[in-house]
């Protein structure tokens, strides 16, 4: 008996062992999905940490260290010095591709993505860099960034965890064609790399779930409506693009405030510039994003594209008039179409252009619709935006 119980128990003892890949009739059991981490770069060695790595804006310069109190983790890490254009108050930035054919990447689907993690050491008492996903690469020196947030970094080693929204990104972007992770950092101003600050970059990490989110097309567009801030989903759409940090809009969705009532509706988008350093010395911009433009473009007829207009309305609630530079971009922002209109103080001023004189790229093949204006210096002016859509 006492032996019978003993092979029992050993045979019970094996089959638990086994379990967790095989059941003791012999047949595999199921993997629960684990979740992923995806090393964009950690510099070890040249490709393809530092060679896929692509600065913007006058970077600066980039170069391997090797010095291992600035190395987080390896032997190597990349040290930054981010200049940025003198004549021009931009942002110095570089990004990590999501997409590489040389080296077999594809990470462009961000259904499963929850953050971005990297290791930064700041040699200075203090600075910053803010991170974003780029949605868009026009060119080598061009790209589209979005959903950004800045770190304020202390002296030493700091440890940066980007958190991915997915259900706001999936509002205006195609959450399944990310095409990179980009880091931005100030101007310094100068010509002259030794004025530049020194940061350390290294370990710079994708963070997956186990499994794809399963996310739901919030966008619902009525007849020729592009954007009216009647709906929920709207007060997201409407984002800033800005190389000057000084010049950030605040962006937000109001009813009538100051006695000034919405041309539509009873909500309209309330926009606070800010004055720069330099006149001229970069463009900030609002932009409605693509997937937006392509569903309203694709939604007309060619009778409606040839006899239907782009427009919206805005309200100049400051006391000098001011210049606007609608432009009209194709897919993937590689072809644009530029007009101006000046907006009065104290009134609804209507934007109009034909679509029949719109470079056919970009009712087409659809991409962003940036509206732009020139930094300027004095005092912070109020502006409000309703009701973008086509006439027929």
């Amino acid at each position: 008996m006492k032996k019978l119980l003993s092979i029992i128990l050993s045979a019970f003892i094996m089959c638990t062992a086994a379990g967790a890949f095989a059941a003791c009739g012999g047949e595999e059991q199921p993997q629960a999905p684990q979740p992923r981490d995806v090393v964009l770069a950690d510099f070890e060695t040249w490709a393809p940490s530092f060679q896929l790595m692509r600065l913007i804006n006058g970077f600066g310069k980039v170069t391997r260290n090797s010095d291992e109190q600035f190395v987080r983790s390896g032997e190597y890490s990349a040290k930054l010095q981010p200049l940025g254009y003198y004549a021009q108050t931009t942002s110095p930035y570089l990004y990590f591709p999501t997409y590489s054919l040389r080296f077999g990447r594809d990470e462009t689907d961000f259904r499963s993505a929850e953050s971005i993690s990297a290791s930064m050491y700041c040699a200075q008492p203090q600075g910053e860099v803010t991170v974003g996903l780029i949605v868009s690469i026009a060119s080598v020196s061009s790209a589209e960034r979005v959903q950004e947030t800045t770190f304020a970094l202390k002296q030493g080693w700091n440890d940066i965890r980007y958190e991915i929204d997915l259900n706001i990104l999936n509002i205006a972007y195609d959450v399944t064609l990310i095409q990179g992770v980009s880091f931005a950092f100030e101007n310094a101003g100068s010509r002259d790399l030794a004025d530049a600050p020194v940061y350390y970059m290294d370990d710079v990490v994708l963070h997956r779930a186990a499994e794809n989110r399963e996310l739901t097309d919030l966008v619902e567009l009525g007849k020729y409506e592009i954007c009216d801030f009647e709906r929920l989903y709207q007060q997201y759409v409407i984002s800033p693009s800005v190389d000057n940090p000084d010049c950030m809009p605040d962006i937000a969705v109001v009813t009538g405030e100051d006695g000034v009532a919405p041309s539509s509706g009873s909500k309209m988008l309330k926009i606070v510039t800010y004055p720069g350093s330099t006149r001229e010395g970069s463009w900030p911009r609002i932009t409605i994003p693509e997937k937006i433009m392509q569903r309203v473009f694709s939604s007309l007829t060619e009778e409606e594209k040839a006899r239907g207009s782009v427009a919206f309305d805005v309200y100049n609630a400051s006391d000098t008039p001011k210049i606007f530079y609608p432009e009209f971009y194709s897919e993937g922002g590689k072809d644009w179409d530029a007009h101006s209109f000046t907006s009065s103080p104290g009134r609804w001023v209507t934007f109009s252009v034909p679509i029949s004189e719109l470079n056919q790229r970009t009712v087409e093949m659809s991409g962003f619709w940036k509206i732009a204006w020139a930094e300027y210096l004095g005092e912070a002016q109020t502006f409000y935006f309703d009701n973008f859509r086509i006439e027929v």
